[in-house]
């Protein structure tokens, strides 16, 4: 049994890492994008859109770093979301004339915090492009200019980048590392471009989007309710017909992120249970791929011999060295395999301890509110939704 075990998971992990070395070599890196400097009354505005609740400790920079863009045709926005800490006074402060910013003082019925957030500001921006970033995103100066460059010169509708983290741990680092590169071999992001296949892309700290096109496609409004908002804006920019792509962005946007694991573990809380459609089936489904794909061969080392043995070993450093190499070509962060022993055990405690607080919550608290389980579900299942509608 171990030995067919041993060579269904060899064959299956060889087959998907063969076909991501493959599709990841498609995404370019956005340092690969050429910096052109235009003047002011050439280049498009952008519309910067930046969504806060309570983060006092990390506005500020992130809008300082806006500020040091080399692109000059810009607005930047910040939506200041019911916070209750200093944020509105570091915002006061701020005297920019392409800095503005708007206060939510009441959440309205139907709607997720962070989705309206980011609807109000686009209802008073003003740019042919919407730049959607996270209250921790920090930006190179010249991150702006090449992205804007790539969707003129595509015809891109929506445009997302990968992301680095800044000032994070380790364990934080390699974790998030490995998680987007497992999910992403799945859902094939390379393939975004493509108008005829499925795959769609959109990621938190760096979402631009046309805004005729955003604007067509139901605004945030098609996604008020639901909490993976950055990767669901992606899906309904493709369905409309958007043209969209997807550039590696290490080091041009980094994040500054959870500073210990325990805080990286319950701030994927809010959203893994959602990607499990809030099933606990799932949920033991995707625990068991854990513990035989990862789990078992790194044990089965120690606990077999002959041939089932040495397939194991060969599974755990295919594991590695894809790892290592998939990152290496996408440029994020991780530099220290050792932590890839203990990142399965991490994944499957990620997603008890999101399926564990639904349930004894009946939701979700995020951000001071809490949103039921019913409510959350009027985004599920998003595609039969659309199309039915």
């Amino acid at each position: 049994m171990e030995a067919y075990l041993a060579i269904f998971t060899f064959v299956l992990l060889f087959y998907i890492n063969s076909k991501a070395l493959i599709g990841f070599r498609k995404i370019k890196h956005i340092k690969d994008v050429a910096f052109v400097s235009r003047k002011k009354a050439d280049a498009p505005l952008v519309s910067i859109i930046i969504p806060t609740l309570n983060k006092a400790e990390t506005i500020e920079k992130v809008i300082n770093s806006l500020l040091k863009t080399r692109y000059e045709n810009y607005e930047i926005i910040v939506v200041n979301d019911r916070s209750t800490d200093n944020t509105a006074s570091i915002l006061e402060s701020i005297d920019h004339p392409q800095v503005k910013s708007i206060k939510i003082a009441h959440l309205p019925k139907d709607w997720l915090g962070k989705s309206h957030a980011l609807y109000a500001g686009s209802k008073i921006a003003n740019g042919t492009y919407l730049l959607y970033i996270d209250d921790r995103s920090i930006l190179e100066e010249t991150t702006i200019s090449r992205a804007v460059e790539h969707m003129e010169e595509n015809h891109l509708d929506h445009l997302t980048t990968t992301f680095s983290l800044k000032d994070c741990p380790l364990s934080v680092k390699t974790c998030q590392s490995e998680i987007t590169l497992d999910s992403f071999k799945t859902s094939k992001p390379w393939e975004a471009r493509n108008g005829q296949s499925k795959s769609t892309v959109g990621c938190g700290p760096f979402n631009m989007v046309r805004t005729s096109k955003y604007k067509e496609v139901g605004e945030h409004k098609a996604i008020k309710m639901c909490i993976c908002d950055d990767s669901l804006l992606g899906l309904i920019m493709k369905w409309g017909g958007a043209k969209q792509d997807i550039l590696w962005g290490g080091g041009f946007v980094e994040v500054d992120w959870y500073k210990t694991l325990y805080g990286f573990v319950r701030g994927f809380e809010k959203h893994t249970f959602v990607t499990m459609m809030f099933s606990w089936t799932i949920t033991l489904v995707f625990t068991a791929m854990h513990l035989i794909f990862s789990v078992w061969p790194m044990l089965a080392i120690l606990m077999t011999d002959g041939t089932t043995q040495i397939l194991n070993i060969l599974i755990v450093i295919m594991r590695f060295a894809s790892y290592e190499y998939l990152a290496y070509v996408s440029d994020i962060d991780v530099k220290n395999p050792i932590y890839l022993v203990i990142s399965p055990f991490i994944d499957i405690w990620i997603l008890w301890n999101s399926a564990i607080r639904y349930t004894l919550e009946n939701g979700i608290t995020w951000k001071d509110t809490h949103y039921s389980i019913k409510d959350l579900k009027q985004c599920a299942f998003p595609e039969f939704k659309m199309r039915v509608d």
